[in-house]
C-alpha cells in the first residue's frame, strides 16, 4: 500500500488544480475566437493546474520517489509556474496595451518571470521561493495596467486587483512559511489562499477582451 507523506498538502494541491482546470475550461469556452487575451489566460490556468497536480504528486509520494524523479518533478513545477506567470502578463498586455505598442511588452512578459526568479535564486533563496518571487514580480508588473484600466472603469479591474491581493498574501505565506496548525502547514495555507486568488482572477478574466 502506498503511503501518502503529506495528505493535507496533496488535498489542497488537488483543490487548486481542480478548480483552476474547471476555470480554464470556462475561460476557453467564454472567449470569442481569436481573442489573444482569453487564450493567454486559459494557458495561465492550465499551467497553474498542472503545477498544482504535479506538486501534489511530488509532496504525496516524496517518501518513495527516487531523487532523480523528485528533481524532475520540481523542474516541471518550476516550468509550469513560470509559464503561468508569463501567460498571466501576456493576457493583460493583450487586454490593456494597444496593438501598435505590443512587441516590447510581449518580450517583457516572457522574460521577466524567469529573470526575477533567477535573480532571487542568486541571492540564496530556495528554489520554490525564487519561483514565487518571479510570480509576485509578474503580478506587480501587471498592477499599473490594471490601474490604467480602473481610470477607464474597466469592469474586470476590481476582480483582478482582488486576485492580485490574494496572490500576494499567498506568496507571503509561502515565503514566510506561515502555518495555522501543526497539521496545516504553509504549503496548505498557500494553496487555499491561491485558490481564492485564482477565483477572483477568473471572474476578472471572464470580462476581458483584446484592446482596440
Amino acid at each position: 500500500m502506498i503511503s501518502i507523506s503529506e495528505p493535507v498538502t496533496v488535498l489542497t494541491d488537488c483543490l487548486l488544480g481542480g478548480c483552476t482546470l474547471v476555470w480554464a475550461r470556462r475561460l476557453h469556452t467564454a472567449g470569442e475566437t481569436g481573442w489573444r487575451t482569453i487564450r493567454c489566460w486559459t494557458g495561465f490556468y492550465i499551467a497553474t493546474s498542472s503545477a498544482a497536480f504535479v506538486g501534489g504528486g511530488a509532496h504525496g509520494l516524496a517518501q518513495i520517489l527516487s531523487r532523480h524523479v523528485s528533481v524532475f518533478l520540481w523542474i516541471v513545477i518550476v516550468g509550469c509556474v513560470w509559464l503561468a506567470s508569463s501567460q498571466f502578463l501576456k493576457g493583460l498586455v493583450h487586454a490593456f496595451i494597444p496593438p501598435r505598442r505590443l512587441r516590447p511588452f510581449i518580450f517583457i512578459s516572457w522574460t521577466l518571470p524567469p529573470a526575477a526568479g533567477f535573480a532571487a535564486a542568486l541571492t540564496g533563496a530556495p528554489l520554490f521561493h525564487a519561483v514565487v518571487y518571479g510570480y509576485l514580480v509578474s503580478l506587480s508588473a501587471g498592477v499599473w495596467m490594471i490601474f490604467s484600466a480602473l481610470r477607464r472603469r474597466a469592469p474586470a479591474a476590481i476582480w483582478i486587483i482582488g486576485g492580485i491581493l490574494f496572490s500576494f498574501a499567498a506568496g507571503f505565506v509561502q515565503i514566510g512559511e506561515i502555518r495555522v496548525h501543526a497539521r496545516f502547514n504553509h504549503n496548505d495555507l498557500y494553496h487555499v489562499i491561491q485558490t481564492a486568488a485564482m477565483y477572483f482572477l477568473y471572474r476578472g478574466g471572464m470580462l476581458l477582451s483584446d484592446a482596440d
